[in-house]
């Protein structure tokens, strides 16, 4: 109980120095602009610079790590809950059950790959551009294809081993992963608003 009391004081302390780190940067940018017109720098308390909070806070919140922060935690989730893990221990001995369950998430990641190797390996392949080569649309977009499979090929390897019981227990799974990450993906959101904001604010266009 303490470690855990620990690991949240921990966050909570970190996500208050990024707060404070804002409402920092906030007040130290108006003071700026306000002693000196012309500086290059932008206020965040200007009328230009809170439309800009305002305008923006959807568009910094949703960027792609985010997505990928939250599938790998859901990831995490259904990893750890279907025991997917037990199957690359050598000192267990696999079930027929488990057996069987491993052999058909092997089969789904073998589709995935011939899937992937044709879309982007085969002449005028679907997700080749006009140059023949892959655009870095796809490679950014490897990243969360490569989770929700580990995402897929756990919940599949979970219900053959009768590890989860039903769907119900896949998906509470994936709810576990996400309150397990849950402080970091808030510390995430609050860094990544801040960020955003320092780019802003020194930003001379």
């Amino acid at each position: 109980m303490k470690t855990n009391e620990s690991k949240w004081r921990w966050y909570v302390v970190a996500s208050m120095t990024v707060i404070a780190i804002q409402l920092l940067l906030m007040l130290v940018s108006w003071i700026i602009t306000s002693a000196n017109p012309d500086t290059p720098m932008h206020s965040l308390l200007s009328s230009e610079g809170i439309r800009w909070l305002f305008g923006h806070l959807s568009d910094n919140l949703s960027n792609k790590a985010g997505v990928w922060l939250f599938l790998l935690a859901v990831a995490y989730g259904v990893v750890k809950k279907s025991c997917i893990k037990e199957v690359f221990s050598l000192r267990r001995k696999w079930s027929y059950r488990q057996k069987f369950a491993f052999r058909i998430t092997l089969f789904e990641a073998a589709l995935v790959i011939f899937t992937l190797m044709y879309l982007t390996l085969t002449p005028h392949a679907l997700l080749l551009g006009v140059t023949g080569t892959l655009s870095a649309g796809f490679w950014y977009g490897l990243v969360p294809i490569i989770l929700s499979c580990v995402i897929v090929f756990a919940v599949t390897y979970g219900m053959f081993s009768r590890s989860f019981g039903n769907l119900n227990d896949a998906f509470d799974a994936m709810c576990y992963g996400v309150k397990v990450f849950a402080p970091v993906l808030i510390l995430y959101l609050l860094i990544s608003e801040l960020y955003f904001s320092f780019v802003y604010v020194f930003s001379a266009v």
